[in-house]
């Protein structure tokens, strides 16, 4: 944490050789010569003591300098994979691990099953650890740039819901919280997204919910932020048999009204819902079944990317794919069940 002391220098304090903490000092006039300063003597250190730097120390220092700037919904995907680097590499110095060792570790991740997204996830974080020595003078080169994703991998794919289980969320949506479920089917917004909205974002009179924001968790408590990509920003068709469930709720749309949900309640809320109606799917498969929804009515994939607020339209060409191969195979057992009672 940078700061001034109590005899007006400024002072850094960043951690160590496993746990412990190292002070540097400044006495530049201004805060930004003394950022300068005390970043020069960071680096002359870590230069000093390259050859003894071990990986979990600089892995620690990068989270300790960097974690503040990535958003709450990353620092939730990070927090596993960082974990387990600390445990396969923590006790290394970071100048032995070789391109060898970390292809070798991310093949370990493939005989474990992980999925294309998270063996990607340990490389970024990985990647970033390394840039970061490599500025700090630790190592002399990012060798993560030379390491390669294992082969084979295939994309982790949820199955897409059942029709029955969509059409119990349409019988269920009123519920113990069953709005919630009945919201995501007929909007496809994330989580967050919607438990971000209040009647102010509702434009009744064009048929538009204006999705803005979102909610992220710090332990529990809701913060309310950006969407997850820049295209999350986007305006949702408002239909009618939604319109009607929800015209006349002020404040939020979900919970208490008056503030956003904290993590838990969801989740009690949630939970509470499944048990009552049976419904077993997750609200990322309800913004799947909205994504069938829009392929069913005829809507291209360009339209339906903008109403999912995907990043880039690979990702709704990928869901409508997806959709299209389930379609295809619920045909061909329509057809096979037809003949064989036939015969």
């Amino acid at each position: 944490m940078f700061k001034r002391s109590s005899d007006n220098k400024w002072v850094e304090r960043v951690p160590v050789d496993g746990g412990k903490y190292k002070t540097f000092y400044s006495s530049a006039p201004t805060r930004t010569k003394a950022e300068k300063e005390i970043r020069e003597k960071i680096q002359a250190f870590n230069a000093a003591n390259k050859n003894s730097c071990l990986f979990c120390e600089v892995a620690d220092r990068w989270k300790y300098e960097h974690w503040e700037q990535i958003s709450l919904g990353t620092q939730r995907n990070y927090n596993a994979p960082f974990k387990r680097l600390q445990e396969a590499f923590g006790g290394f110095y970071i100048s032995d691990i070789t391109v060898k060792d970390v292809n070798a570790y991310l093949e370990r991740l493939k005989a474990q099953d992980y999925a294309l997204k998270s063996i990607k996830t340990h490389r970024i974080l990985l990647n970033l650890i390394f840039r970061y020595a490599y500025i700090e003078g630790i190592i002399s080169d990012n060798i993560i740039m030379y390491t390669s994703l294992p082969t084979g991998l295939k994309p982790g794919r949820r199955p897409p819901p059942p029709d029955d289980q969509l059409e119990l969320v349409k019988q269920s949506a009123d519920c113990h919280f069953g709005l919630f479920a009945y919201f995501i089917l007929y909007t496809g917004l994330r989580r967050g997204e919607a438990l971000a909205l209040t009647d102010s974002d509702i434009d009744y009179e064009k048929h538009l919910i204006h999705v803005t924001k979102a909610v992220t968790y710090d332990n529990n408590h809701p913060v309310i932020g950006a969407t997850k990509t820049e295209n999350g920003v986007r305006d949702v068709y408002l239909l009618p048999n939604l319109e009607e469930k929800i015209r006349g709720i002020k404040g939020y749309i979900f919970g208490n009204h008056k503030t956003p949900m904290t993590e838990m309640a969801f989740r009690r809320a949630y939970e509470h819902y499944k048990r009552d109606s049976g419904v077993t799917l997750t609200a990322h498969q309800l913004r799947h079944g909205y994504a069938i929804k829009l392929y069913e009515a005829g809507i291209d994939d360009k339209d339906a990317q903008e109403l999912m607020g995907h990043a880039d339209i690979i990702t709704t060409r990928n869901i409508y794919m997806h959709i299209s191969e389930a379609q295809k195979n619920k045909t061909y057992n329509k057809l096979l069940n037809y003949l064989n009672e036939e015969n």
